[in-house]
């Protein structure tokens, strides 16, 4: 399961304090009654991410760590160095890192295909995971993936979950496994 804040928006590379702290004291009172390994997602900010991870006993971080993103609100050069470091120096070195590395609403700068980019991201950052889009193609590498709006109703962001549609991922998922 994972926390986040989808609709803090529009979206900042570096969020406003009281972003974290409210997250923070929601996924608190909630604590008590998770009974399954859970994580964290401050959009777009790395460093809150695992502020907020560690705050909270969150046991990953998905966020965008590594790339330049030609986006609705400008030109976004990540920092994967500074933001692996600052999950050391905060204690943090267990939370693992789920990479995203094809985020939505924005463009890659640079000519590279998706094999070169997941490529070369492992190699340099040595993620924990990578998130991309093929459910199918992710779980014959890996124990989980990410699945936002695909379990909304009519797979749109502001709806609610609609059951029918987590059945057939669950069904699909199932069928491979």
């Amino acid at each position: 399961m994972m926390f986040s804040n989808e609709f803090s928006l529009p979206y900042l590379t570096r969020v406003e304090p009281e972003t974290t702290a409210a997250m923070a004291r929601t996924i608190g009172e909630l604590k008590s009654d998770i009974t399954v390994p859970y994580g964290v997602n401050v959009l777009w900010d790395t460093v809150a991410s695992f502020d907020l991870a560690k705050a909270v006993d969150g046991l990953f971080v998905r966020e965008i760590f590594s790339g330049v993103y030609a986006s609705g609100f400008g030109v976004w050069d990540t920092n994967t160095g500074e933001s692996i470091r600052h999950q050391h120096r905060i204690g943090a070195g267990h939370v693992k890192t789920l990479f995203n590395i094809v985020p939505e609403a924005v463009v890659y700068m640079g000519d590279r295909d998706l094999y070169s980019i997941a490529k070369s991201t492992v190699f340099n950052h040595r993620p924990d995971a990578l998130c991309v889009s093929n459910v199918q193609e992710q779980l014959s590498i890996a124990d989980g993936c990410v699945t936002a709006t695909t379990f909304k109703k009519d797979g749109v962001f502001e709806n609610f979950v609609d059951q029918d549609r987590v059945t057939r991922f669950m069904d699909k998922v199932n069928s491979f496994r």
